[in-house]
This record gives C-alpha cells, structure tokens and sequence, in this order.
C-alpha cells in the first residue's frame, strides 16, 4: 500500500496507526478480492473471440476453434475450475499468435478465475457485486483496482455488459449506477483497434453504458488529463463536464471536436486559478 508523506513522515502516527485503520477495513469488509464461479458457457458468451472481425472466413476459422476448444464444456454448461482453468489456458496458449490474440480476453479472465481460493474470508463474486450495485436499499461506492491494466479493462466490460443485460432483460431502471472510468485514455483510446483485445472491450461496454445505458439506470463518468487519445464518440455522451487548463492545443481541439465548440472559447481556460 502506498500512503501519503504527510502520513508516512509522522512518526508519531505512522505506522501503527496505518496498521489499525487497515485492521478496521479488513475486518468490516471493505476490502475484498475478486473471487468467481463461472461456466465455461458464459465466459464465451462475454468475451466472444470472433467479435470486431469482418472478414466471415476469420469469424467462421474462429468460432471453429472455439468450438474445438471449449465445445464439450458449453453444452454441459461446465463450470470452470482450477484444473480446467489450467486445462483451457495451455490449449489457448498453444495456439498460433494471429489466433491466440483473439482469445486475450478469455485467457485473462482465466488468469483471474480461481486465483483466489473460494473460501477465502475476503472473497467477493461477481454475482454478489452485482446484488449490491441492484440494492434500492442504500448506496455503495466500489472501487476496482488492480497491478494488471488488461484485467481492469477485461474486467470493465465483464462487470458493466453483465450488469447492462441483466437489467435490459427484467427491465430494471434503479438503482442509478455510475460507471467512473479513471484515466481514461487507458479503456477509451481512440485509437482502440491498434491496442489489443482488451482495449476493445472496455471501450465497447463504454460506448454501451454511454449510449444506451442510460435506459436501465446506468451512466457513465470520463476523468483524464490526456484527453488528446480519448474517442470523442463516446466523451460527447456525458451531459456534465469540468474542464481545467488545456495549455496543449491538441486537447483543445480534441474537446472542440467532441462538443461542437470554437477554440477560442477554451482561451478562458487560461485564466482558471487554483483554491
């Protein structure tokens, strides 16, 4: 954990009293790390391989393997465990690059699945993550971290078109749910089909949430200071924004492109001071 100066240059305070607050989060579940049962079914169905190709003798050579792969396991609607996460993980790692790219999605999902074990005290799934952001009983914030860009991004698009459909389906409207995407030049480049798998799909359950979340309850924040490589498709879709100094004008332009806007309104930029 990283803590600020301030904190960590009292000795007075530090560390014990770190130690305690952090007792305090554990033992009242504030905490908690990412634990799932998921069927093989479902996992092809979130992160289907053949997605964003154009070409039918790419989606049909695809959708062959993914049949040869995991065939067996999705008509049984076979949960994975920890052998067959093991199982599926060598095959997909041994096929060919141009095909094991279409799989990134899967394979880091597989990487996720079961790395912790069930019965962890600190475990949450999916399933209940989901139950609470359902709760009209109170409100949550969560906050979702992790060391692996592509797990956060794998897992932005698992949580959020999980949520979308589910709602979608029974016609759910409320709780309001927000999706806050943190530095997002990470999960909505414009440049998306030059950055991978991934990149693809936290910027489809983006563009999701952005455009038609909105029906079931479900909004969208953008927050970056590199706004130069968002996609202005889906950053024109929020209704409220705060805009600081923008000394690059390639920013400027990026914002005067999404919002319809002359570049000589953001010269008032320049004279924002801090409090």
């Amino acid at each position: 954990m990283t803590f600020p100066k301030e904190i960590k240059s009292n000795s007075n305070i530090y560390p014990e009293a770190v130690k305690e607050i952090t007792k305090k989060l554990l033992e009242n579940g504030k905490i908690r790390i990412l634990s799932e049962q998921i069927s093989v079914s479902r996992l092809i169905e979130s992160y289907k391989p053949w997605a964003y190709l154009k070409s039918p003798h790419k989606i049909s050579r695809i959708k062959r393997i993914t049949e040869e792969i995991f065939g067996d396991y999705m008509d049984k609607n076979v949960h994975i465990t920890k052998e067959l996460k093991d199982k599926l993980k060598e095959k997909l790692e041994s096929e060919q690059d141009d095909i094991k790219t279409r799989f990134d999605g899967i394979i880091d999902e597989l990487k996720r699945i079961m790395s912790r074990s069930k019965e962890y005290k600190l475990s949450i799934t999916p399933e209940e993550i989901i139950n609470v952001l359902n709760d009209e009983e109170k409100s949550t914030l969560l906050i979702f971290i992790s060391h692996d860009p592509n797990s956060i991004r794998s897992w932005s698009y698992y949580l959020g078109n999980e949520l979308y459909e589910e709602r979608r389906r029974v016609g759910k409207i409320s709780p309001v749910v927000c999706f806050i995407f943190d530095e997002a030049d990470e999960f909505i480049p414009s440049d998306v089909e030059k950055r991978g798998e991934t990149y693809e799909l936290s910027s489809d359950i983006a563009m999701t949430i952005a455009r038609r979340g909105r029906k079931f309850g479900l909004s969208i924040g953008i927050a970056t200071q590199r706004i130069t490589y968002l996609n202005t498709n889906i950053m024109a879709q929020p209704h409220t924004y705060f805009v600081s100094k923008l000394p690059r004008r390639s920013d400027r332009e990026r914002v005067a492109e999404a919002f319809g806007l002359n570049l000589d309104i953001f010269n008032q930029t320049f004279k924002l001071q801090k409090r």
